[in-house]
C-alpha cells in the first residue's frame, strides 16, 4: 500500500484525535498548565498517529480484508503495552501538582 485514500488518512486521524481529545479533556481539568505539558501532548499524538499509520499501511500489505476498527484495536492494544506512558496521567502531567495530576487522571478516565 504505497497511497493512502482519502478516507484511509481521516480516519486515521480521528484515530490519534481519540486519545488528543482524553488528554485534552485532562489537560483542561488542571489549574495551571505548564507548557511542557501542551507540547508533550501534541509530541504524543503525533506518535500515535504515525504508529496507527504504519501498522494499518503493514496490515494491508500483509493483504486480506480486515476492518479499520478492528485493526484499531489491535494497534490500540499493541501500542498500549508497548508505550505505558500513553496512558499515565502522572508522567503526562509529571510538572503539576498532585492535585492537578490527580483531577486530570479523573478527566482522562472520563
Amino acid at each position: 500500500m504505497s497511497e493512502l485514500t482519502a478516507g484511509e488518512e481521516r480516519y486515521i486521524e480521528e484515530a490519534a484525535n481519540r486519545w488528543a481529545r482524553k488528554a485534552g479533556m485532562a489537560a483542561r481539568a488542571v489549574s495551571d498548565l505548564p507548557e511542557a505539558v501542551e507540547e508533550r501532548i501534541g509530541e504524543w499524538e503525533e506518535l500515535f498517529r504515525k504508529g496507527f499509520e504504519e501498522f494499518y499501511k503493514a496490515a494491508f500489505e500483509k493483504g486480506g480484508a480486515v476492518s479499520a476498527d478492528l485493526l484499531f484495536d489491535r494497534f490500540n492494544e499493541k501500542w498500549a503495552e508497548e508505550h505505558p506512558e500513553f496512558t499515565d496521567m502522572d508522567e503526562l502531567f509529571k510538572e503539576c501538582s498532585d492535585e492537578d495530576r490527580a483531577s486530570a487522571k479523573k478527566a482522562f478516565m472520563g
